[in-house]
């Protein structure tokens, strides 16, 4: 009798009976190992809707999930269960697969472990795979039951775990698309990326409390960006803000901005933080991969082009493009584009912190010069593409790019710095403060033409100042003077032209120190443009008759086109408009004759202007439809703006109401684009001057509401003073007349401020006339 209570105990195989019933007629276990869901799950109503598609029909009952670590795979997968539970009261089963460890389960083990949670005895099991996976699918024949699978490495150890029942549902998790599995089966793929502000700052309140956020919403709002939508790190923040509920946000948030971010990130007892998961992704790369990735760690944009990739760590394009195929894979990168990728910020940080341990410091200062002279190459190539005549450096680089990527001409030149706009600061930050000097001015000089052509002129400002104080740190006089013109041009376009002169003055007389004639006469035609921008305009004509006698005295043919250009538009400032076209005529011819595009649409553009002050309205339209065409075609988007304006208002002069408004439209909407507020509100005056032709007072009050609301972001005294003079008019045709006193009162004293003394004389007689 203890014999055979020993051979119980022991499950001996000798007690089997020779007709025992098949495994297939044991019966089925019901599992239920769902763990239980996510606290405070926010967010991913999309997600959870897609999800329930597997709930309809039985076409497709196989769901993938994939994302990078802390995006919240698993929390979905589990909550999705819990929701839809009753769908499958067979049961639940969850098998951890523990892909991204040295040691994932294979298909045999997870398969043993299933069949035995299934009531399958162990001496039942098979040891073949072939057989565990019939028996697998045998037991879940006809059974409604949901398989979760968590953590999965690839499709190859996946497919033998995936039930042949229709009845039956199957949710894998993964850092891989594994879109391998989608050549066998039917497979909805859900990729999770971070959580938008509203979802992340959803998760806040629910563990932090709403009454606390919402009272420092703004703290919030920097915590979400922080943590850059990422669910674990919002549910560390949150973690830690309801560990220490008297702790104003504003701590966290200073915390998470001024130090490590990713040791803030992390909570005393918890080994999952923020770095461990994406060191855990970093460990499973192949090599060239792995060292790609921490290469990358040394860019200081938020985007990068796959040839900047290839020249930062010595590769072909094609093995670059491997690369970065297995971490866009793996989620450690994001193509955003053609040939573009972004990294998460909390990634770049751990990449950063990557290249730093396990790259040398020979190798990194080596990397870092091959990324400054990948950009000052493509600046360069850029340069030559965009503005010919801006040749005074040639930069001599170490490690010059293998291929430009883009082709010499205009639109593509401009569509690849499109690209890069947001980079183009930090870049030459970067190149300050490692010491490149040379590198840092060169790449300000270099990219004029780009924002020459796209506007963005705040960024131009921080570049310019860069470039100023690396070339003075040189004690390089002609880059001192290069940068000073450089930022005094910024100084212009932003409309702050005392500052501008300011830069000018001295960057006159190192050119003069230096003997280089062609900077002088260049510096003389931005100095009388600061003038023509405080409205000082014969003072404005006369600096540019130096700088017309300069540029004749040198045989400078481009710098003779550009004086004579703006000498004719002074004539037109000082209501003169016919002694301009001896002036035009000349400097079109020119353009011409050296084959600039630019100056020749920009003599178009004043000849425009110059008819339509005579009231010439068909040369008037003549002219900036030609100027428009060119500026379309070289991608000079910041002129555009001003010819699409300028080209309604020639409209409007006409009397074709209908096509003004639809040119001025335009400009707004291209002035959007460009985020120039400046140019948004003379776009908006304007087109409040077609509405109030077509007698719409209505639109035009709300025009001239926002233009107004505009300038007090971007001040301008005489575009200030034009709004109110419009707005007078507005509240004449309503009616008001005591309104339109206000307002005309406000203009004239604009218009005395801004030093407008022909506007001054039209309000005055429009006031008498009243």
């Amino acid at each position: 009798l203890q014999q055979l209570y020993t051979a119980i105990l022991r499950h001996d195989p000798v007690l089997v009976p020779v007709d025992a019933a098949p495994v297939m007629d044991l019966p089925l276990s019901r599992p239920a190992q769902l763990p239980p869901p996510v606290g405070h799950f926010t967010g991913r109503a999309g997600e959870l809707r897609a999800l329930d598609g597997m709930l309809h029909g039985t076409d497709c009952r196989i769901a993938v999930i994939s994302g990078l670590g802390g995006m919240g795979k698993t929390a979905l997968a589990v909550q999705w269960g819990h929701r839809v539970r009753r769908e499958f009261p067979d049961g639940q089963l969850l098998m951890d697969l523990q892909g991204h460890d040295s040691a994932a389960l294979t298909p045999t083990a997870a398969l043993t472990a299933i069949v035995r949670s299934l009531g399958v005895p162990g001496e039942q099991i098979p040891v073949e795979l072939a057989e565990l996976t019939g028996l697998y699918r045998t037991l879940l024949d006809g059974k409604r039951v949901l398989v979760v699978l968590d953590n999965a490495a690839s499709a190859d150890q996946v497919r033998p775990l995936v039930p042949a029942s229709p009845t039956a549902a199957l949710v894998i998790t993964s850092r891989l698309p594994l879109t391998a599995l989608a050549t066998y089966h039917a497979v909805r793929l859900t990729r999770l990326a971070a959580l938008d502000d509203d979802e992340a700052l959803a998760l806040l309140r629910t563990v932090a409390g709403s009454d606390r956020v919402d009272a420092e919403l703004d703290q919030a709002a920097k915590i979400v960006v922080w943590c850059g939508g990422m669910p674990l790190a919002l549910r560390i923040a949150a973690a830690k803000l309801a560990g220490d509920p008297a702790a104003p946000l504003r701590d966290l948030a200073a915390e998470l901005a001024g130090g490590d971010r990713l040791d803030a990130l992390s909570v005393d007892g918890d080994s999952r933080s923020v770095r461990t998961v994406f060191a855990s992704a970093y460990r499973t790369l192949s090599e060239p991969a792995a060292r790609l990735f921490r290469l990358l760690g040394l860019h200081p944009g938020a985007t990068f082009a796959r040839h900047l990739a290839a020249a930062l760590a010595r590769l072909q394009l094609g093995e670059a493009d491997r690369a970065l195929a297995e971490l866009a894979g793996a989620y450690l990168v994001t193509e955003v584009g053609h040939g573009r990728f972004r990294f998460h910020d909390l990634i770049q940080l751990y990449a950063a912190e990557c290249v730093r341990r396990d790259e040398d410091a020979g190798r990194r200062t080596e990397a870092t010069e091959r990324l400054v002279d990948w950009y000052l190459g493509v600046a360069d190539a850029a340069n030559r593409a965009l503005d010919r005549g801006r040749d005074k450096i040639s930069p001599s680089l170490r490690h010059p790019p293998a291929c430009v990527p883009f082709a010499p001409n205009h639109q593509d030149t401009l569509a690849f710095l499109d690209d890069e706009r947001e980079n183009l600061p930090a870049v030459v930050r970067f190149a300050t403060d490692q010491g490149r000097y040379p590198a840092a001015w060169q790449l300000t000089y270099l990219l004029t033409g780009f924002f020459d052509s796209r506007g963005r002129w705040a960024d131009r400002v921080e570049i310019c100042l860069l470039g100023l104080s690396a070339a003075q740190r040189l004690a390089d006089p002609t880059a001192e003077s290069l940068m000073r013109s450089g930022l005094g041009v910024a100084y212009l376009m932003t409309r702050q032209y005392d500052a501008a002169l300011d830069c000018f003055y001295p960057a006159l007389e190192l050119a003069r120190a230096g003997g280089d004639r062609r900077r002088e006469g260049l510096v003389y035609n931005n100095i009388a443009t600061a003038y023509a921008g405080l409205r000082r305009f014969p003072e404005a004509l006369e600096v540019y008759l130096d700088a017309l006698a300069v540029h004749r005295t040198i045989g400078d043919r481009l710098g003779i086109a550009l004086a004579l250009n703006n000498i004719g538009t002074s004539y037109l400032r000082l209501g003169q408009p016919e002694l301009s076209f001896p002036q035009l005529s000349p400097a079109l011819a020119l353009s011409r004759e050296i084959d600039n595009p630019r100056i020749e649409a920009g003599v178009l553009f004043t000849l425009g202007e110059a008819y339509l002050r005579l009231g010439k309205h068909v040369e008037a339209l003549d002219n900036f439809r030609r100027a428009l065409d060119i500026r379309r075609t070289i991608g000079d988007r910041r002129r555009e703006v001003d010819t699409l304006t300028m080209l309604g208002v020639a409209y409007l002069a006409q009397g074709d109401h209908a096509a003004a408004v639809e040119q001025l439209r335009a400009a707004r909407r291209l002035s959007h684009d460009l985020a120039d507020q400046h140019l948004v509100s003379v776009s908006l005056t304007q087109l409040a001057q077609a509405h109030l032709a077509r007698d719409e007072l209505d639109a035009a009050g709300e025009c001239l509401r926002r233009a107004l609301l505009l300038r007090s972001r971007m001040p301008d005294a005489y575009e200030e003073a034009t709004i109110h003079r419009a707005l007078a008019e507005l509240a004449e045709r309503a009616g008001q007349p005591a309104v339109a006193d206000e307002h005309r009162e406000r203009a004239v004293r604009l218009y005395q401020k801004a030093n407008a003394a022909t506007e001054l004389t039209e309000l005055s007689s429009a006031g008498s006339r009243s």
